[in-house]
């Protein structure tokens, strides 16, 4: 490892040690009041039709990185560029880019992330309609690095997280603030078979209420998140993920992902997941089983999953598109 990694590396565990060590020791503190938890359901595509599922295995895929910051691979280009959308239940008007470009080993990327919601019609103290319309909408930007070591791959994202609910002449704007880390490990394994991957996201708290007077300094969802994968010999092309998600405030998950790559311009990807007592916390948690695909044609590939939700919630669907140059 070279001295200008490693001094990197020990400065970045010198911020975030201190600050998980002092953020785990309130672990169960406001339990159940985690703050900017649709943090959550923030993926790419690819990422969604695995059911979350793939943390450790790399890919080119820059919206990889809301999974495991390490994950992302320096592309064969040198600009790279991915959009994705999302309509259907509880995912309306949600979308996602990124950009990354290399410099020497060195990863550097920018995330954008937004979901906007349906009008909600305003209404006084006698539940009356008071003809003002609000569009509440959610926004998150990430910062991230990544760059490989000796045996391992590290990457590291910084955000900033806002919640909009409204903005009211009378009563002010509702509009909260928070920021956030996450930070990834990829093993750099010597054996192409299988590997593993562990993350800690969500890592930081709300810093701006709702309002005034309104309870601040809420704790964001803290997902610790470890991942393995394993490619049978049997079936060339297939990568069976495995990955299991602690979090701060809700119920721990298994997400199990399969990704098939019967030809070189095809790719075929399956998933689940469930919570450990199959009850489910968070609008993430909902899904229960997504299937999708990929097609590449020279620097362009397509991306496409559908969720299926809990009975009755209805699916969801997701369209990404990865290029660069």
């Amino acid at each position: 490892m070279s001295f200008k990694k490693s001094s990197l590396l020990w400065a970045l565990l010198a911020i975030f040690v201190p600050s998980q060590a002092a953020d785990f020791r309130n672990w169960d503190a406001h339990s159940g009041n985690g703050a900017f938890q649709f943090l959550e359901t923030f993926q790419g595509p690819r990422s969604q039709a695995l059911s979350g599922a793939g943390g450790s295995v790399p890919t080119q895929d820059a919206l990889s990185i809301l999974v495991n910051p390490a994950t992302v691979e320096r592309a064969t280009l040198h600009h790279h560029f991915a959009l994705a959308w999302e309509t259907g239940a509880l995912g309306a008007n949600q979308g996602l880019f990124a950009y990354n470009t290399p410099y020497r080993q060195y990863l550097f990327q920018t995330t954008v992330v937004w979901k906007a919601y349906d009008a909600i019609e305003g209404t006084d103290v006698n539940a009356l309609n008071t003809g003002t319309s609000y569009l509440p909408f959610n926004q998150a930007i990430y910062l991230s690095l990544s760059f490989p070591l000796q045996n391992i791959l590290f990457g590291v994202s910084a955000k900033l997280v806002r919640d909009h609910l409204s903005d009211d002449a009378e009563f002010g704007d509702q509009d909260a603030l928070g920021w956030g880390l996450d930070w990834g490990l990829v093993w750099r394994s010597p054996y192409p078979r299988f590997g593993f991957g562990l993350a800690v996201l969500d890592l930081g708290q709300q810093a701006r209420a709702y309002t005034q007077d309104g309870v601040n300094g809420l704790g964001l969802n803290t997902r610790i998140r470890a991942s393995a994968h394993y490619r049978p010999a049997l079936f060339r092309g297939m990568t069976i993920a495995l990955d299991a998600e602690v979090p701060r405030y809700v119920q721990p998950t298994v997400h199990a992902g399969l990704e098939y790559v019967p030809i070189d311009w095809a790719v075929v990807r399956l998933g689940t997941q469930r919570t450990m007592s199959n009850i489910s916390d968070t609008q993430d948690q909902l899904s229960f089983a997504s299937a999708g695909f990929g097609l590449k044609w020279k620097a362009y590939t397509l991306d496409y999953s559908v969720t299926l939700l809990e009975t009755g919630l209805g699916q969801k669907h997701r369209v990404g598109l990865r290029t660069g140059f």
